[in-house]
């Protein structure tokens, strides 16, 4: 059976979601290689993802249902191998924003870092509203308000 691999099933779940996770966030990192701002990076990485996660076979099974999408965000944001994937995707371009100024440096990378994942995680699950601008409106309105350096947020 499968649980001769998995010693349960959040370790089932967990290595599903991250070997999903990893091919989705290592196509859409190349953003974070281009000259514009951490924030548009950040943004258009963000987008491609939510539509990449969104059309996935794999992450409609993980994160479908109310109950299974819980199940398996506890279960993954609790195991090593998704906080790795998400330092390493996100880490260095995060850590390098903060070195230049663009995002706040008063407030931990790896807080940083879990307030991105569940704002991300929310938007795959149910989709920013048109009245709130859909998911960019509300990625603008969290990277503005929780990330970016107060002294960039209007430059943005």
């Amino acid at each position: 059976t499968v649980y001769s691999y998995f010693p349960n099933k959040n370790a089932l779940l967990s290595a599903s979601f991250v070997r999903s996770a990893a091919a989705i966030l290592a196509a859409a990192k190349t953003h974070f290689l281009t000259d514009e701002p951490f924030v548009e990076q950040f943004i258009k990485a963000t987008l491609e993802s939510l539509e990449a996660t969104r059309t996935s076979p794999t992450m409609a099974l993980l994160l479908g249902s109310g109950e299974s999408a819980g199940l398996t965000v506890r279960a993954a944001t609790a195991s090593q191998e998704w906080q790795n994937l998400a330092r390493e995707t996100l880490g260095p371009s995060l850590r390098q924003a903060v070195v230049d100024g663009y995002v706040r440096d008063d407030v931990p990378v790896e807080a940083i870092l879990r307030w991105i994942w569940r704002v991300s995680f929310s938007l795959a699950t149910e989709p920013g509203s048109a009245e709130d601008g859909g998911d960019e409106g509300v990625l603008r309105a969290f990277v503005v308000a929780s990330v970016i350096a107060p002294h960039n947020r209007t430059a943005q």
